[in-house]
């Protein structure tokens, strides 16, 4: 199989940001292609729209905060162990490197992790969680039972 991207490209999303330079759309999506083969190659499960994972122990997530502006804000929070995110998406790519999931107790969270100053804007529309497959398959486990 040709790989979508050149040979002996092995730059991740992350590695790209952290060269602080303006990137090409290609490059992009040549980094997100590297991903997802290195997230295959590792046997990875790749999360579905619907499903419910719960974290095993305290994980590092970004938390996205949503404006009725051109701006999302966003930093850095610990997901405490034993708590419970549906994956989002629609639609959803078949084989997502990060997904956007809500967590199931959104209300008590998002207390902890939204300013309330920011939670009394008149511009604020809520925030979500992102998280990425491989912190999916390693920090989290799927609850099947409870996928929707």
């Amino acid at each position: 199989m040709k790989r979508p991207y050149p040979d002996g490209w092995c730059k991740t999303i992350e590695a790209l940001f952290k060269e602080r330079r303006k990137h090409s759309g290609q490059e992009i999506e040549w980094a997100r292609a590297y991903e997802r083969e290195q997230l295959k190659e590792k046997g990875a499960r790749f999360p579905m729209s619907g499903e419910i994972y719960e974290a095993v122990h305290d994980v590092e997530v970004s938390c996205m905060t949503h404006w009725r502006a051109p701006f999302t804000g966003g930093k850095k929070v610990i997901l405490p162990a034993g708590t419970k995110i549906k994956v989002e998406g629609h639609p959803l790519v078949p084989e997502p490197i990060s997904v956007y999931t809500s967590p199931l107790d959104s209300e008590r969270l998002e207390v902890i992790f939204v300013n309330q100053s920011d939670r009394e804007s008149e511009q604020y529309a809520g925030y979500s969680i992102s998280v990425k497959t491989a912190q999916l398959n390693s920090d989290f486990r799927l609850v099947p039972e409870q996928v929707t």
